[in-house]
């Protein structure tokens, strides 16, 4: 791996806290030390060094989308035929007239690839969720 002034040297030891983090972030130090092979104050200072360098940016909380009302992701794929700023800011601005058919829908992420932008929709219920992405499609297409 290259290493720039951003990338942190990670031994076997911070890899191995780093799994058992990502595997289960509500660990004890005295869990994490035990898996390590550690005792709990330097593998306590591991972790505090791991995340003041941004190693460790946070811990979150995975949600089970069926629980909190968004059973149903759909990823659709949106493809320009050309990708110049110009088209991207217009075809932006074309999206952005769509927000009332958007209502069921509660999080759209893109990412750039040669060919467009992928799309991943959550959304509460299939059937609306289904009927908004025709629509879109119907509006994206024709556009």
């Amino acid at each position: 791996m290259p290493k720039g002034k951003n990338v942190q040297t990670l031994d076997e030891i911070d890899k191995r806290i780093l799994r058992c983090l990502r595997e289960d972030a509500h660990l004890t130090t005295q869990e994490i030390a035990d898996r390590v092979g550690l005792s709990q104050t330097p593998c306590w200072s591991r972790i505090k060094r791991l995340e003041e360098t941004g190693v460790i940016a946070g811990y979150v909380a995975l949600l089970d989308p069926e629980k909190v009302g968004r059973p149903l992701s759909v990823i659709i794929e949106i493809n320009l035929d050309q990708h110049d700023d110009e088209k991207i800011e217009t075809f932006s601005r074309h999206l952005a007239q769509l927000p009332e058919h958007l209502a069921n829908i509660s999080e759209v992420s893109t990412w750039p690839v040669s060919a467009g932008a992928i799309g991943t929709v959550a959304t509460r219920h299939s059937h609306p969720a289904f009927r908004n992405l025709r629509y879109i499609y119907t509006r994206i297409t024709n556009y």
